[in-house]
């Protein structure tokens, strides 16, 4: 695993897609049946919220929400873990899916304040909800404010892997990474809505695929942010097609 200070690198959204598809159909297992066991944690844990009794009471339901979001977390983690190895042609195997435990404080910390972020703007528009004429653009404002928090910060995750920097110095490597990359990563991000809609076609089916394949994107793009070769330029013949 690499471990040096990274060195922004422009994006290109093209190559990313194409090489992101090229790793995910010759890694196809791992890749598919990590994401897919995220995918069945989640929704596992999703299932009491769900059911009596907390269906039936909202703060019963947030109490659970924060409870799934934190154990995600930690398997987000892992994933992010594995599908670096993945891309950058290392070993790896489904358990590392368990793995992230050792950086868990650490994204726990950056994420928070990213929620707290989302907090203050969510305070502001119920203050402003008793005067209907703001109501339509506060909620223009807060889509704009969550896209661009989610296409400046979203490679935080793996740069606690990568890097293992100290409090939250993680969001502000993401943006100094992601700086001068918006233009692609909107695309990349197009893309992956796409694909969550074409598997979503198959009355969602197909999104237990697509998902993961979108998992192998953003990995994709983490790693030629940073101005590494992935496995396609080092070692494409060492890949099987499908394991």
């Amino acid at each position: 695993m690499s471990a040096e200070p990274f060195s922004q690198n422009t994006l290109r959204a093209g190559d990313v897609i194409s090489t992101s598809w090229e790793i995910y159909n010759k890694r196809l297992s791992i890749c598919l049946g990590a994401g897919l066991l995220t995918l069945l944690i989640g929704m596992l844990l999703g299932v009491p919220a769900a059911a009596p009794p907390l269906r039936q009471f909202a703060v019963g339901r947030g109490v659970w929400g924060l409870i799934q979001t934190l154990i995600m977390l930690f398997f987000y983690l892992g994933l992010d873990l594995m599908l670096l190895k993945v891309v950058r042609g290392e070993r790896t195997d489904i358990g590392e899916l368990f793995s992230g435990g050792k950086y868990y404080l650490t994204a726990l910390v950056n994420m928070i304040v990213i929620y707290i972020a989302f907090g203050i703007l969510g305070i502001v528009i119920a203050l402003c909800s008793f005067v209907p004429i703001l109501l339509i653009p506060l909620a223009l404002a807060a889509m704009f404010f969550s896209f661009m928090v989610t296409l400046v910060f979203w490679p935080f995750l793996y740069i606690v892997i990568d890097e293992k920097p100290q409090g939250i110095e993680a969001l502000k490597r993401a943006n100094e990474l992601t700086k001068g990359n918006y233009g692609a990563m909107v695309i990349i991000f197009l893309y992956m809505l796409g694909l969550g809609f074409v598997g979503a076609l198959a009355c969602g089916v197909g999104l237990f695929y697509t998902l993961p394949l979108c998992f192998t994107t953003l990995t994709t793009a983490y790693v030629k942010l940073r101005g590494e070769a992935t496995v396609m330029e080092t070692a494409p013949s060492s890949m099987p097609e499908i394991e």
